[in-house]
């Protein structure tokens, strides 16, 4: 078993001798700093299989080792892994299909408000949608990526409802500000919720609850 310097950021919520996963919180960097989730988990110890935005909270994987990081990452790269994010959003978007596909082509790097694409090239990407409920100031999304670019559910929410709520790149800080003032949260409103995949010859799937910072914007 790993020891966690700081169980409140990281929840592990499975463990066995080939991988992990933990429930990271929103503003925790994956590898980036000396807080971030390797280094409180052990530098050399773990490997990250996949992206996860440092605003971003929920599930995460890690292997144990790099030869079993690159067996989990091919099946990232050969779309055989199922990931489902839950996201909220600014307006009440009633009158919008519940449920559907968003096809815009974005660029493989950053983009931001004026150009939420992202520098050319641009390159296919694929996210499907549904809205879960919705009141008068912001909509409860569930958001299920089927490839993964750089901030692609960020951007596709912009171009095609709103800015995530909390969203510093891709949002209107004056709107951020609002928020922070009215209900006292300071984060990106975008989580991780769900990982299903085959691993060996056995199934996983993994879910967390909404975090509870979900729940002052729409009960």
């Amino acid at each position: 078993m790993l020891f966690i310097m700081d169980m409140k950021k990281l929840d592990v919520l499975f463990e066995n001798s080939r991988f992990l996963v933990v429930n990271k919180d929103s503003g925790i960097s994956v590898h980036n700093d000396s807080h971030s989730v390797v280094h409180q988990l052990g530098v050399d110890k773990v490997f990250p299989v996949h992206r996860l935005d440092k605003e971003t909270s929920g599930l995460l994987v890690l292997a144990k080792t790099k030869s079993d990081a690159a067996k989990i990452q091919s099946l990232f790269s050969e779309d055989k892994i199922k990931k489902q994010y839950a996201a909220i959003v600014f307006g009440s978007h009633k009158q919008t299909k519940q449920s559907g596909h968003w096809s815009q082509s974005l660029s493989a790097r950053a983009g931001g408000v004026k150009n939420p694409k992202g520098p050319k090239p641009l390159v296919d990407c694929q996210s499907y949608y549904s809205i879960e409920t919705t009141n008068d100031y912001f909509t409860l999304l569930h958001l299920s990526p089927l490839t993964g670019r750089t901030h692609q559910l960020r951007k596709h929410c912009l171009l095609n409802l709103a800015a995530i709520v909390g969203d510093s790149r891709y949002g209107k800080s004056k709107s951020n500000d609002r928020i922070k003032k009215i209900y006292s949260v300071d984060r990106l409103f975008l989580h991780a919720q769900s990982i299903e995949f085959s691993f060996e010859d056995e199934d996983f799937k993994f879910t967390t609850n909404y975090p509870l910072e979900f729940s002052t914007l729409i009960s």
